[in-house]
Order: C-alpha cells, then sequence, then structure tokens
C-alpha cells in the first residue's frame, strides 16, 4: 500500500523537475540567442561607426578641398579686377577722347598730307589759349553768282590782295516759281577762297559759314552772313598764327 502512495509523487516530482529543466534549457538558449544578438549588434554598430567616421573624414577632406578652391577663386578674382582697372586706367591715360581725339586726327591728317612733324610741333608749341587779333573787322560784299547772272561785283579782295573771295548758289524763284537773277539766300551756297598763287579752297552750305586762310605768319577769319538781295557780306579778322 505504501507502495502504490509513493510513486505517484516520485512521478510527480520528476514531471516537476522536467518542466524545471525544459525551462531552464529554454532560458538558456534564449540567454544565448541573446548573447548572440548583442555581439552582433555591438559588431554592426562598430562598422556602421568606422563607416561614419571614414565618410566623415571625406567630407572634412572635400570641405577643405573646396574651401582652397574659394580662396583661390576670390583671389584670381581679385587679380582680374586689378588688372582691368590698370588696363582701363592706361586706356584713360593712353587713347585720346573728345577734343584730344579729334586733335589726333588732324594731327595724322596733316601728316599724311606731308607736313613736317616739326613744323606741326612748332604751331602747337607757339598756339595761346587767346588769338592775338586786329581790333578791328574788315567787312566787304560781294554778288552771288547764280545761272542767270555772271557780271560785276562777285568778288572781294583782303590782305592787300592776298586772299580772293566769291561764291555762287541756286537761283531764287517768284512765286510762279520762275527762277531770278540773285541767289536764294535760304539754299546752300559755295565759297571759294583764293590765295595768292593761285591755291583755292571751297566751301559749300547754307549761310552763315566760316573759314580760315592761314598765309605765312597770319590767319584770316572769315564770317560770310546773308546781306542785301543778291548780295553776302564777308566779314575778315586778322589773327597772328599760330
Amino acid at each position: 500500500m505504501t507502495f502504490g502512495l509513493s510513486d505517484p509523487a516520485r512521478r510527480r516530482r520528476r514531471r516537476l523537475w522536467g518542466r524545471v529543466a525544459r525551462f531552464l534549457f529554454l532560458l538558456a538558449c534564449l540567454l544565448v540567442v541573446a548573447v548572440f544578438s548583442y555581439r552582433v549588434g555591438v559588431e554592426r554598430a562598430q562598422e556602421d561607426v568606422g563607416g561614419l567616421r571614414t565618410r566623415i573624414a571625406a567630407l572634412a577632406g572635400t570641405n577643405a578641398r573646396l574651401a582652397r578652391e574659394r580662396d583661390q577663386a576670390v583671389a584670381e578674382r581679385a587679380a582680374a579686377l586689378a588688372r582691368a582697372k590698370a588696363v582701363q586706367a592706361r586706356y584713360d591715360r593712353e587713347v585720346p577722347t573728345g577734343p584730344s581725339k579729334a586733335l589726333v586726327a588732324l594731327l595724322k591728317r596733316r601728316l599724311a598730307e606731308g607736313v613736317p612733324a616739326e613744323r606741326l610741333g612748332f604751331v602747337i608749341g607757339a598756339a595761346t589759349a587767346e588769338a592775338k587779333c586786329d581790333a578791328d573787322t574788315v567787312t566787304k560784299r560781294f554778288i552771288v553768282q547764280t545761272p542767270l547772272y555772271n557780271g560785276p561785283n562777285g568778288a572781294v579782295s583782303f590782305g592787300d590782295n592776298a586772299i580772293t573771295v566769291t561764291g555762287e548758289g541756286e537761283s531764287a524763284r517768284d512765286a510762279g516759281g520762275n527762277p531770278e537773277a540773285w541767289y536764294d539766300p535760304a539754299a546752300p551756297v559755295t565759297l571759294h577762297f583764293i590765295h595768292v598763287g593761285g591755291e583755292a579752297m571751297s566751301v559749300n552750305g547754307k549761310l552763315p559759314l566760316h573759314h580760315s586762310v592761314v598765309l605765312g605768319d597770319t590767319e584770316y577769319r572769315f564770317t560770310v552772313l546773308e546781306g542785301a538781295r543778291g548780295f553776302v557780306k564777308v566779314a575778315a579778322n586778322r589773327c597772328a598764327y599760330p
């Protein structure tokens, strides 16, 4: 009877210890899995940290290179601006503008015409800001020649007959459109300035017209204005040249 009662108790204890053993085995497996997962996680974290450090180092190198390139570009821009400023300053000094440009063009033309550079230099060096001219202006008049008039009083002389001035123009027209003998003062006229020896220069345009003639050390400055019907008035002023 006693044996029968102890046998179930023994089986219960065995089952209990079996359960405890299985629980401990399961707990051990879970612990092993946890430890393995932890180690794997640590290794992966270390790998990620190493990769991030490598990437940070590469980015730092790239940033340093870009900073050097930026500084070099800023320096090159500053140098380019300085060179451009120097070129502009040299251009402003050496390339004539305004009155200087026109004067240089005139000098080139006169040199091309055969005027010696020494003569041009002397004239420029002797020129003064104010011209030395006679106080009195000589005024004369003549009849402008037209297709219908080619008569007397068609010229005047100045400077002891050193310069003769003549001219021609278009015929004026009456109310019916018919040409008349005298010139039309509203239309262009052509004036001829004839020097001693036959040299002549012509000027064309609407009145008033201005012209100057140089003879030796004297310059004659002419202003031609409309006069009485058929006439023009020529005002001449004599000045020292240069």
